[in-house]
């Protein structure tokens, strides 16, 4: 198999936990919906081949402008991980493909950014 290294910056982060299961479903949705197209964007920016990856680790990198606490568990990456399988850059979600997500935070930060690393094997 062949190891492909993937580095992705995208110059916004997603919603906690917290502020998602607070808003209404019909705008939680559409607020997925823009996320997932944001994402695809950039990722179309990049010139990206549709990789289907079949095995993969991904650290994802938040960067927040706002110095204040913030509860890790509550930066589930899943929409952004869904992206990544919509655009065909990973085969699927499941635990045989997707061996292990990290998410670190960083903040405070200059920008407000998220930094996706995606290191797996063809």
């Amino acid at each position: 198999m062949k190891k492909i290294n993937l580095k992705l910056t995208l110059p916004f982060t997603y919603l906690s936990r917290n502020s998602m299961d607070s808003m209404h479903w019909a705008k939680r949705m559409k607020w997925i919906k823009k996320y997932k197209e944001d994402v695809g964007y950039f990722l179309n920016l990049s010139h990206l081949p549709a990789l289907k990856l079949k095995k993969c680790t991904i650290e994802v990198d938040l960067y927040f402008k706002e110095n204040r606490r913030r509860d890790i568990g509550n930066y589930d990456p899943k929409y952004l991980v869904d992206a990544l399988v919509d655009r065909e850059i990973l085969s699927d979600d499941n635990c045989r493909v997707l061996e292990q997500i990290t998410v670190n935070i960083h903040s405070p930060a200059k920008e407000e950014k998220t930094v996706v690393e995606v290191i797996g094997w063809v």
